[in-house]
């Protein structure tokens, strides 16, 4: 184990007392997530990337490191993706932070099948996702349900699942 394969080994899970908002500014600093803001849902007010980020942590269980890479592998440095634009035509006003359901196939690019998926209702993820907040703490959520908190709590074992297989 080195410094280059040890991260593969780190929990995903959210552990409040390192995993705190000024390592999570330091994180993304330098991106999309670091410059920008968001409406905040309860207040109708602005908050920031990352205090979404440490809302969507602290419901669903999961690191905001490990939320706040996913979101940047998936949208970029820039966030400069029709997944979170807002403005693709048919989908206006409507996010996907994570990507969750983007794929090609069906006649739709990845990102248009991923903004169907963020149109559909469920409440436990917070969807349809027609805030940028929703997209991110139900994104979150669903992360948590489907991997970390059923014992996928590594890079290794979200990629390998061999937990609760013989």
């Amino acid at each position: 184990l080195d410094e280059k394969y040890i991260f593969q080994f780190e929990l995903l899970s959210y552990q409040s007392s390192y995993q705190t908002i000024e390592g999570l500014k330091n994180m993304i600093a330098g991106t999309f997530l670091g410059n920008g803001s968001i409406k905040n849902d309860s207040t109708g007010g602005t908050m920031t990337y990352a205090q979404a980020i440490m809302d969507a942590a602290a419901v669903s269980g999961v690191s905001p490191f490990c939320l706040a890479s996913s979101i940047i592998q998936e949208q970029g440095k820039n966030g400069s993706s029709n997944s979170i634009s807002g403005t693709l035509s048919g989908y206006q006003g409507y996010y996907n932070y994570y990507n969750w359901g983007a794929y090609a196939g069906g006649g739709n690019s990845a990102v248009v099948n991923g903004l169907i998926y963020a149109k559909q209702t469920d409440s436990f993820s917070l969807r349809p996702w027609n805030t940028r907040y929703k997209s991110i703490v139900g994104g979150a959520k669903l992360l948590g349900k489907n991997y970390i908190n059923i014992g996928q709590d590594t890079i290794y074992y979200k990629k390998f699942d061999f937990v609760g297989t013989p």
